[in-house]
């Protein structure tokens, strides 16, 4: 009788260890460094609000020039003003992008075409 609850009770303590390490596997790696982003470009649809506007926020403390594309101007220069005000040395602009509009996808990247020319040579 005892060597059977021995027996549960190793069962017991071993799945309650392996379940320990699995969720704690799952989570990613137990670190707190970020990643350095310096000297890339990122273009974010949506970046004026929302976790457009929050993932802008990291992208730019991590050092990644921004490009934020979306239909409202008034929003995302109001959003940048902000970002802007946070933090003097974030790099961040604004291009007009309306996703229904085709015309305006292609100027859309010609004019990202141009920045990126720009930036490599």
């Amino acid at each position: 009788m005892f060597f059977e609850l021995g027996i549960l009770l190793f069962v017991i303590f071993f799945i309650l260890i392996l379940f320990t390490y699995i969720s704690s596997w799952g989570n990613g790696p137990a670190t707190d460094l970020t990643h350095s982003m310096k000297d890339k470009v990122i273009i974010i649809t949506g970046g004026s609000s929302g976790i457009g506007l929050e993932t802008t926020k990291d992208l730019l403390r991590q050092g990644a020039t921004v490009i934020i594309c979306c239909r409202d101007k008034v929003q995302a220069i109001k959003a940048i003003n902000t970002i802007q005000n946070q933090s003097h040395k974030s790099k961040c602009s604004y291009i007009h992008l309306d996703l229904t509009d085709y015309e305006n996808i292609k100027s859309f990247v010609e004019k990202i075409k141009k920045i990126m020319v720009k930036l490599i040579y």
